[in-house]
């Protein structure tokens, strides 16, 4: 056998080993179609991020415009275990009244995270209370209502949330409860 015989030789059996072992070797996923589908949730993530953001900065800046852009006629709310459905147009008016009662409001957001459809924010609402709030007249007082809020979007609205809030203190800083030093006071 001559030498470019040999090396022939040689090379159609690594060919054949390669490929046996390529055939041997399980099924790995489509690398790319993994890449393109994190590609396509990283964007839809960083779309829903900026979708709260723009509620809550537009909000605060007195754009009440703003929850009918970005919320769907009706939503989806849950509060203390319960949730109904809520038409855009009375979240709208209470939001209004809400910022018609605390004109200086703005959120301070602690931190904001996308998982998919969801949106998870630790914020900190703050103004001052110089008009009528659901029928508790003005107290001047500054006040703060902490939350963390769970949105899900889908195509590019928020159809549904849910939210905690420190309603205790924030119901202090109206006069409305004492404060949790009052109400852990020990009584005479």
């Amino acid at each position: 056998m001559t030498r470019s015989m040999l090396k022939l030789v040689l090379l159609v059996s690594v060919a054949i080993s390669v490929a046996i072992i390529a055939a041997c070797q399980p099924i790995q996923p489509d690398l790319v179609s993994t890449a393109a589908r994190t590609a396509m949730q990283a964007e839809t993530e960083a779309q829903n991020l900026a979708v709260v953001e723009r509620f809550y900065t537009e909000f605060a800046a007195g754009n009440a415009a703003v929850i009918s852009e970005v919320h769907p006629m009706t939503l989806t709310m849950h509060y203390a275990g319960s949730a109904e459905d809520v038409p855009t147009a009375l979240l709208e008016e209470d939001l209004a009244a809400i910022k018609a009662a605390n004109p200086d409001l703005h959120a301070e957001v602690h931190s904001m995270i996308a998982a998919g459809e969801y949106v998870f924010t630790e914020l900190t609402w703050s103004g001052t209370h110089t008009g009528d709030f659901f029928g508790i007249a003005a107290t001047g007082n500054p006040v703060v209502h902490n939350g963390i809020v769970v949105r899900r979007l889908q195509e590019g609205k928020i159809v549904e949330s849910w939210e905690i809030w420190d309603d205790l203190t924030f119901l202090a800083e109206l006069g409305l409860a004492p404060s949790w030093d009052e109400a852990t006071a020990p009584q005479p």
